[in-house]
Order: C-alpha cells, then sequence, then structure tokens
C-alpha cells in the first residue's frame, strides 16, 4: 500500500516536472540585459525616458522600448545566438523529449499495475526505465542551466563595465532549478527498490488465484501379489 501511494506522488510530481520543462524551454528570459550609458561611473543608471531592455531566449529575442511594449522575434541566424545558448536549445529539447517517455512510461506502469495482478517484474521495469529517464533529463536541463547562469554572473562581476549592455540572470534560469529538483525527485522515486514483504504478498496472491490448482487424483492400490494357483488332485500324480 506504502508503494501504491508512493508511486501515486510520483506520477504528480512527474506532471509537474514535465510541465516546468516545457514552460522553461519555451521561456524568453533566459538572459535579461538592459542598456546603460557607456560612462563606467553609471553603469547602474538606465537610459532616461527609454528604459530598454532585452530578452533572450532560446528560441526568440524580445526587445523593449517603452513600458508595456514589447517587440518579439525569432533569431535571424545562429550566428547572433551564443553558445550556451544554442547548446540550451540541444539539450533542453531532448529533456523535453526524454521526460515525456519518461512520465509516458510511467503512466502504463501504473495503469499495468492497477489492471494486472502478475507481471511484478515488468512492472518493476517500466518504473525503473521511468525513473532513469527523469534522473537523465534532469542532467540534461542542469548543463544549460548552469552554464547560462554562469556566464551571466561572470558579465555581471567584471569590474571593467567598458559595454553599454548590462547582464542579469532570466527568470528562466531562476524556474530551471526547481524544475531539476521535481526531475531528480521524481526519479528517485520510481528508481526506489521493490519491497521484499509486499512482493511475497503480491506473488502469494498471485498463485492463490492466478494460477489453476492441480487436479490430485488418489491413487488406489492395487493388489498385485500373485495369485496361488488352484490344482486339481490328479495334476499332482
Amino acid at each position: 500500500m506504502a508503494y501504491f501511494i508512493l508511486h501515486i506522488l510520483g506520477v504528480i510530481l512527474g506532471a509537474i516536472a514535465v510541465l516546468l520543462t516545457i514552460i522553461v524551454t519555451s521561456m524568453a528570459q533566459w538572459r535579461v540585459s538592459y542598456m546603460v550609458e557607456g560612462n563606467s561611473m553609471n553603469c547602474d543608471k538606465r537610459i532616461d525616458g527609454l528604459y530598454l531592455s532585452r530578452w533572450d531566449g532560446l528560441w526568440v529575442t524580445c526587445v523593449s522600448k517603452h513600458i508595456g511594449s514589447m517587440d518579439c522575434h525569432s533569431y535571424d541566424s545562429l550566428v547572433s545566438i551564443t553558445t550556451d545558448l544554442k547548446t540550451g536549445r540541444v539539450l533542453m529539447s531532448f529533456a523535453v523529449v526524454i521526460s515525456i517517455i519518461a512520465f509516458i512510461t510511467a503512466i502504463v506502469a501504473f495503469c499495468f499495475s492497477r489492471c494486472c495482478k502478475g507481471g511484478e517484474g515488468s512492472r518493476f521495469c517500466l518504473f525503473i526505465t521511468a525513473g532513469i529517464g527523469f534522473i537523465l533529463a534532469a542532467i540534461l536541463v542542469l548543463i544549460p542551466i548552469s552554464w547560462t547562469t554562469s556566464n551571466i554572473v561572470i558579465a555581471i562581476n567584471n569590474p571593467l563595465c567598458k559595454t553599454v549592455q548590462r547582464q542579469e540572470i532570466g527568470e528562466a534560469l531562476l524556474l530551471g532549478y526547481p524544475t531539476i529538483l521535481f526531475l531528480l525527485i521524481t526519479g528517485a522515486i520510481f528508481c526506489c527498490p521493490y519491497p521484499r514483504h509486499e512482493r511475497c504478498d503480491s506473488i502469494e496472491s498471485c498463485s492463490d488465484s492466478s494460477l489453476p490448482k492441480p487436479a490430485y487424483v488418489q491413487c488406489q492400490s492395487q493388489d498385485r501379489r500373485p495369485t496361488q494357483a488352484h490344482y486339481s488332485r490328479s495334476q499332482y500324480i
């Protein structure tokens, strides 16, 4: 029963993890930058009247020229995309596909456990496969999230501040770390070893209910002792 409740929790967390992975991949706020004055003494001062900011995502880039005005368009070429965002495109796409496949595998294993009483080994293998898929998706999400965050932190801590563009960590990166946590927890739940006492109970119930009972036929012992032949008196002479 406890193992069944744990699987329900894993399915719920898996659905949240898949949804967060898709949201993080489609968001444009991976790298948020705004224009500042070129003077190094005024690096934190925005341009008066414009508040020009830019969002760089995996698929689109958005430019805000006025308050409430946002212009979003896809990248013109791959040359304009940085290396970390290019890598993020590939890895996040694989993470979305793998997490969806792992979630479908977990749903199939859960329905299989509810409908079929036998096949404990196959069901356990399906849950293990789903758990490995979620853990692999978490690793694929971690690489671009940590790489992009590291590049932004290095740019922020640059004491020279020679450029007119300041970078900030976007909301997609902040949402990426809870996504990794949900993926890892879901994978750990599905990779939990099967309890031995529940395994024995399921095997006993399966043997009592599904397996046909052999029909025993009582063997009747036959007297195979040789009968004494009866001969007439004339045959002894």
